[in-house]
């Protein structure tokens, strides 16, 4: 264990909490930050999993949110997130080609007449 580590055994027994979630995890105060961690000594180079300026519920939730057995339910649910953006992006594109397109066909039948390719570049820009 790093030096500016110590263990937290709190009031609360969140440090039970954690080690429900994972029994290799450890509720820690970095000394140098004054902030409250959660490590995994059993992992070989970094041992952090999760920083928090206060030690409340909070942490578990994260904690619990972020676990491997919840990975699943946190990659479908950024997938889904992913998923929306991108149809957004894509009404936004058919909604501004739409308009465009709209205003080509208002102006052609205004002039009624075929538009050139210069006059259909001038109403798009």
């Amino acid at each position: 264990m790093k030096e500016y580590l110590e263990k937290v055994f709190d009031l609360l027994f969140l440090y039970k909490r954690v080690k429900e979630i994972n029994p290799n995890f450890e509720l820690c105060k970095n000394l140098k930050t004054g902030r409250f961690e959660v490590h995994n000594f059993s992992n070989f180079k970094d041992s952090l999993v999760i920083t928090a300026p206060n030690l409340d519920a909070r942490l578990i939730d994260k904690l619990k949110e972020t676990s491997a057995d919840n990975a699943h339910k946190l990659f479908k649910r950024l997938d889904e997130e992913n998923q929306k953006n991108e149809q957004k992006i894509l009404d936004n594109l058919v909604e501004d080609a739409s308009n465009k397109l709209n205003e080509i066909a208002k102006y052609s039948f205004y002039k009624n007449e075929d538009l050139t390719e210069e006059q259909i570049k001038k109403i798009i820009n």
